[in-house]
C-alpha cells in the first residue's frame, strides 16, 4: 500500500471562461469591426482573476492497496475453541547403508540441518587383513635387548658404587700415611736438633731399638727420607690434580647427558600433545596415546637419572678439589722441610744412640724415628698405588655406564619402533561414510553398534514436503473432530506453549486420525497434515513450518448459528474500543475502483485465534480492510476516546475524521 497524490490535482491555473452578455446587442457590429481596444480592456481583469475550480477537483491523497488485503463481511460459523499442537516434520528421504557392517560413528545430531553430500554416519565394514607375527617377534627381541641393557647398566652402577667406596678408603689410607710421614719427619728433625722425644710419639712396633753390628749414618738417612717424602708428596699432589681433571670430565659428560635427556623429554612431550590432539580429532587410537605417554614418562625418568648423575659428579669434583688443594699444600710443606733439613755429621749414629740406650729406652731414638718414617712412606706409596688403580677402575666403569646408557636408549627406540609396527599390524576395521542424499533436517539416525546390511535405511531426512502436526487435548474438543475434517489454523514457530501466537500465518490442518485417551486423565491425540489455507495459499506459512513450531487449530462447537466474524488483524483496538476500517465505493472514473475509507467503532464478542465475532456496529456485506496495520503504519489511527454510539466515524482532535478526504484504490495481483 502506498500513499500518492491524486492525478486530478492541478499545479497550473485552469483556462479562463469569458462571458459576453450583450451578444445580441445592436452594437455588436460596431464592437466586432472597430472596438477591439475596448474589448481588450474589458478582458484584462478576467485574465488575472480566473474562476475557482470545482469542489471535486480539490487535492486528495490516495492509498494504493492490494485487493487481497480487504474482505467482504459475511456470516460464518462462530468462533470455536482452540487446540494447541506442535509441528513434526516427516522423514521422506531415507539414507541407505553403502556397505554392510556396524554403525560406528554418528557425525551429526538428530535435528541438524544438512545439505546434500554432508557426512551423516560411518559404518565399520570389516577388518583390514595384516600380518602381525613378524612385528611381534621384533617387539619381543627389542624387549629382551632393552632388559639386558638395563640389567648391565644396573650391574655397572653397583660396581661403580663399590669401587668408589674402595677408592675413598685408599685415599683415606694415603692421607693417614702422609700424616705419619709428616710426624716421622718432624721427630727426625727434633732428634737431630738434640731434643728429647717421648716414646709415645711413635707407634709401639717402632719403639724397640734393633741390634746393629755396624754403626749407621742416621742423620744422612733422615735427610734422604725427607727428600723421598717430598717427592712422594709431589707425586700425590700430581695424582690429585689428575683425579680432579678426571672428575671434571665426568661432570661435563654428565651435563651433556642431562641436556640430551631433557631434549628427548621435551620432544616426547610435544609428541604426546600431538597424539592427544589427533585422538580428539578421531585420527589416532587410544593405543597411540598410551605409547606416547609411556615414551614421555620414560624420557622424564631418564632425565631425572641424568640429573642425579650430574649432582653426584659435582659432589665428586668438589671433593677432589679439596683433596688436590690439601695434597698441594702438603707437597709444598714437605719440599720446604726437605730443603731446610740440617746436614748431619759423619758416624753420628752411634753417639746419638748411646745416650738413648743409656736412658733405658725412655725416649725415641733417631733410628726408631727413621724406621717409623720409612714404614709410613711405604704405606703412603702402597695406598697411592691402590688409589690410582681404583680410580682407573671407576673411570672404566663410568665409561661402560655411558656406553650402556647409549645401548639402553637405542634399545628403547628399537622397542618403540617395534611396538608401533605391532600396532600398525593389528587388524583394524575399515570405515565407510554414508552421505545425505538431499537437503533437509535429520529426523533419526541408527543407534551405534547396530548391524546393518547393504542398502538398509540408516537415517531419515525431512525435506519439508510433508508436515505433520499433533494435538494433545484434555478438554474434550477432540470429540468434535473427525478424521478427514479440515480445521482452520495458525502456525507460529516462535510461540511458547502458553503464550499467545503473534506474527503467525494461516494454514489448514487435515485431520488424519483421532485417538481417544488411553486412560482417565490422559490426553487424546489428534494428528493431521498441514496444508495451505484455501483463502491464503501464498502467505509465507511454508517458511514457518519448522519442527516444534506451534499450531493453533479452531474447532467448531455444534449447535451454534452463523455470526459476523472478522480476523483479529482486521480489528484495531484503542483502549477498550475496537475499530474497523470500512470501505465505501466512490463514483469516480479510473483504471481501478476507488473507495472512501473511514473508521467504524464496533462491539466484539467471542473470539479465537482465527476470528473475532462482531456483535454490533457492522452489517453483512460490508467491505473492510483485513490488515489494519497498513493504516496504523501511516499514522492513520482512530483516537483513544470514542463516541458511545459506535455507529459514526471516529473524529480526531480537531473534530474531523482522520481518514476524511483519503481515497483508496485496490490493485489486483499480477498474473
Amino acid at each position: 500500500m502506498s500513499l500518492v497524490s491524486s492525478p486530478r490535482s492541478s499545479d497550473a491555473l485552469p483556462a479562463p471562461q469569458v462571458k459576453v452578455p450583450f451578444r445580441n446587442s445592436p452594437l455588436r457590429p460596431v464592437l466586432c469591426c472597430g472596438g477591439a481596444l475596448g474589448v481588450g480592456l474589458l478582458l484584462a481583469p478576467l485574465l488575472v482573476k480566473p474562476t475557482a475550480p470545482a469542489a471535486g477537483a480539490q487535492n486528495r491523497p490516495e492509498l494504493i492497496m492490494p485487493r487481497e488485503t480487504t474482505l467482504i463481511v459475511r456470516p460464518t460459523r462462530p468462533p470455536g475453541a482452540t487446540m494447541r499442537g506442535r509441528v513434526h516434520l516427516v522423514a521422506d528421504v531415507m539414507g541407505r547403508a553403502p556397505v554392510g557392517g556396524a554403525v560406528a560413528r554418528q557425525l551429526v545430531e538428530t535435528g541438524a540441518q544438512v545439505r546434500r553430500g554432508d557426512a551423516i554416519l560411518e559404518i565399520s565394514s570389516g577388518q583390514a587383513v595384516r600380518r602381525a607375527p613378524a612385528a611381534e617377534s621384533q617387539q619381543n627381541a627389542a624387549e629382551r635387548l632393552q632388559i639386558a641393557a638395563t640389567d648391565a647398566q644396573a650391574a655397572l652402577a653397583q660396581k661403580v658404587i663399590i669401587a668408589q667406596s674402595q677408592l675413598r678408603g685408599a685415599q683415606e689410607r694415603v692421607e693417614r700415611a702422609q700424616s705419619q710421614v709428616v710426624t716421622a719427619r718432624d721427630l727426625v728433625r727434633r732428634l737431630q736438633n738434640g731434643e728429647s722425644v717421648s716414646a709415645s710419639g711413635i707407634p709401639a712396633p717402632y719403639r724397640a731399638a734393633p741390634t746393629r753390628t755396624k754403626p749407621r749414618r742416621s742423620a744422612n738417612r733422615a735427610a734422604e727420607i725427607a727428600q723421598q717424602q717430598a717427592r712422594a708428596a709431589q707425586d700425590a699432589a700430581r695424582e690429585g690434580v689428575r683425579d680432579l681433571q678426571s672428575a671434571r670430565q665426568t661432570l661435563l659428560a654428565a651435563q651433556s647427558s642431562v641436556r640430551a635427556a631433557e631434549e628427548k623429554a621435551k620432544s616426547a612431550a610435544q609428541n604426546q600433545t600431538q597424539v592427544e590432539a589427533r585422538f580428539d580429532e578421531k585420527k589416532a587410537s587410544g593405543a597411540d596415546v598410551e605409547a606416547a605417554r609411556a615414551a614421555h614418562k620414560e624420557a622424564q625418568n631418564a632425565a631425572a637419572a641424568a640429573a642425579k648423575t650430574v649432582a653426584s659428579a659435582q659432589a665428586e669434583v668438589e671433593r677432589r678439589e679439596k683433596s688436590a688443594s690439601s695434597l698441594e699444600a702438603y707437597a709444598e710443606k714437605a719440599r720446604l722441610l726437605a730443603k731446610n733439613a740440617p746436614a748431619p755429621a759423619e758416624d753420628d749414629s752411634a753417639s746419638n744412640s748411646e745416650p738413648e740406650a743409656a736412658r733405658g729406652g725412655g725416649g725415641v731414638t733417631l733410628d726408631q724415628a727413621v724406621r717409623f718414617a720409612e714404614a709410613a712412606l711405604d704405606e703412603s706409596r702402597r695406598a697411592s698405588r691402590d688409589a690410582e688403580r681404583l680410580h682407573g677402575e671407576v673411570e672404566g666403569y663410568q665409561q661402560q655406564i655411558a656406553a650402556s646408557r647409549a645401548e639402553v636408549a637405542s634399545a628403547s627406540q628399537n622397542l618403540a619402533a617395534a611396538q608401533q609396527e605391532v600396532f600398525n599390524s593389528v587388524p583394524r576395521p575399515r570405515f565407510t561414510t554414508a552421505y545425505a542424499p538431499s537437503d533437509g533436517v535429520v529426523m533419526w539416525i541408527s543407534r551405534l553398534a547396530r548391524e546393518v546390511g547393504r542398502g538398509q535405511s540408516v537415517f531419515g531426512i525431512a525435506r519439508g514436503g510433508k508436515v505433520e502436526v499433533r494435538f494433545e487435548d484434555k478438554s474434550g474438543l477432540w470429540r468434535n473432530v473427525k478424521a478427514g475434517a479440515v480445521l482452520p489454523a495458525i502456525v507460529a514457530p516462535d510461540a511458547t506453549q502458553d503464550a499467545p501466537i503473534q506474527n503467525g500465518a494461516k494454514v489448514a490442518v487435515k485431520v488424519a486420525a483421532v485417538e481417544a485417551p488411553s486412560a482417565e486423565g490422559e490426553a487424546a491425540l489428534v494428528s493431521g497434515e498441514v496444508q495451505s489455507a484455501p483463502d491464503a495459499p501464498q502467505n509465507g506459512a511454508a517458511s514457518l513450518l519448522r519442527s516444534g513450531a506451534v499450531v493453533m487449530a479452531s474447532v467448531a462447537v455444534p449447535g451454534q448459528k452463523p455470526t459476523l466474524n472478522l480476523p483479529p488483524t482486521a480489528i484495531l483496538r484503542r483502549g477498550e474500543a475496537a475499530y474497523v476500517a470500512v470501505l465505501t465505493p466512490e463514483a469516480r472514473s479510473g483504471a481501478s475502483p476507488a473507495f472512501k475509507v473511514r473508521w467504524q467503532e464496533v462491539q466484539t464478542g467471542r473470539g479465537d485465534v482465527m476470528q473475532q465475532e462482531i456483535v454490533s456496529g457492522l452489517q453483512a456485506g460490508a467491505h473492510v480492510v483485513a490488515e489494519t496495520t497498513q493504516l496504523e503504519t501511516l499514522g492513520l489511527t482512530p483516537p483513544v476516546s470514542a463516541s458511545d454510539g459506535g455507529t459514526v466515524s471516529a473524529p480526531d482532535a480537531t473534530g474531523t475524521d482522520v481518514l476524511d478526504g483519503i481515497t483508496v484504490r485496490l490493485t489486483s495481483p499480477a498474473v
